[in-house]
């Protein structure tokens, strides 16, 4: 079978679905969507008079692993932020225009019941899940292609609906240009806007976000865990660019400053398209202290490249490692779900 459509609403009460309803739930579009129900048997090894253990297995903790692949949605997107970092926060820019500001490290982070659809030639099966929170981010940035984004988290176990529920309408915004294309993304470094274009042309730069999300069950007569647990926040990259320039590179910064690398920001905007009075749909993501490691450099016949990883250090301007910045018709009022 076939995931065919994807919705999700966010809930007032942790691992309770919000009631059917218009304005509960928002379609979502995804490039792949992976729920992997986990129901593991608890297998004690007793004498039983032979050489075989196993008599009597028993019911152990289930959970539902989620791995959601979605485009660039200066939009859509927030969505799912939210279940990685809690409710931004939201600045009116002009007219209907809003930038809603997610920071890594934060400790309230929403939760949401997520529904989908299996379709095959034998027919339509739905399921849905709670109580799902994202533990890892990671941002695709292709250098010849559209920006991508995996959400990896964890939820209730999923249990099958007997009851198909109404589809709701599609949440994104018909009207940008979007998913975010190559002609829309640029990488820049110190102060943006304006900033400063990388010295050297950059060919990646992967994004990974991970809060240390974990589940954690208590004594009780129930399967499911109790709560998810965050952990320590840590926010990493992995970066590739030729290497035409001695100064400026990542090779010159490990080498000569410390290791610090100046503030990067990967700005994706929508220039065609106008929103508020003069705004434009916007996806930026500011990273204001990274540091450079374990930088190489190839040794095939083509142009020389680069190669590091960088960690991104806490910033107590920002009050954070990184920020994700979305500019974009919606309002607060979507993290409040019902």
């Amino acid at each position: 079978m076939a995931i065919r459509y994807f919705d999700m609403g966010f809930e007032l009460v942790y691992g309770t679905a919000p009631p059917v309803g218009a304005g509960n739930y928002v379609q979502l579009r995804v490039n792949d969507l992976g729920p992997k129900n986990a129901a593991p048997l608890d297998k004690p090894k007793e004498t039983t008079g032979t050489t075989i253990t196993l008599q009597r297995a028993r019911l152990k903790g289930r959970q539902c692993n989620v791995n959601i692949k979605q485009y660039g949605y200066h939009d859509m997107t927030c969505y799912l932020m939210a279940l990685a970092f809690g409710a931004p926060t939201v600045t009116l820019i002009s007219g209907t225009a809003n930038k809603h500001v997610f920071k890594a490290g934060g400790s309230s982070l929403l939760s949401a019941t997520i529904r989908w659809k299996q379709v095959s030639g034998a027919g339509i099966l739905w399921f849905q899940a709670t109580g799902l929170k994202i533990k890892t981010v990671k941002c695709t940035v292709q250098a010849n292609g559209m920006l991508l984004w995996e959400f990896d988290g964890i939820a209730k176990y999923a249990t099958y609906l007997a009851s198909p529920p109404t589809p709701v309408s599609d949440s994104t915004s018909a009207t940008y240009i979007q998913p975010i294309d190559m002609s829309q993304q640029a990488l820049f470094t110190g102060t943006y806007p304006p900033g400063t274009a990388w010295v050297d042309p950059a060919t990646k730069f992967d994004i990974t976000v991970d809060n240390g999300l974990t589940p954690d069950w208590v004594i009780a007569a129930t399967r499911d865990f109790n709560r998810l647990k965050l952990g320590l926040t840590t926010a990493t990259a992995s970066v590739s660019a030729f290497l035409d320039v001695y100064t400026g590179s990542m090779t010159d910064k490990e080498d000569n400053s410390a290791s610090v690398y100046p503030n990067i920001t990967l700005a994706a905007i929508d220039t065609v398209t106008t929103i508020g009075t003069t705004d434009h749909p916007s996806t930026i993501i500011s990273v204001p202290r990274p540091y450079i490691d374990s930088v190489t450099q190839d040794n095939t016949d083509f142009d020389t490249m680069e190669t590091g990883t960088m960690d991104f250090g806490y910033d107590s301007t920002l009050a954070s490692n990184i920020s994700f910045e979305f500019h974009n018709d919606l309002t607060s009022s979507i993290y409040t779900g019902h």
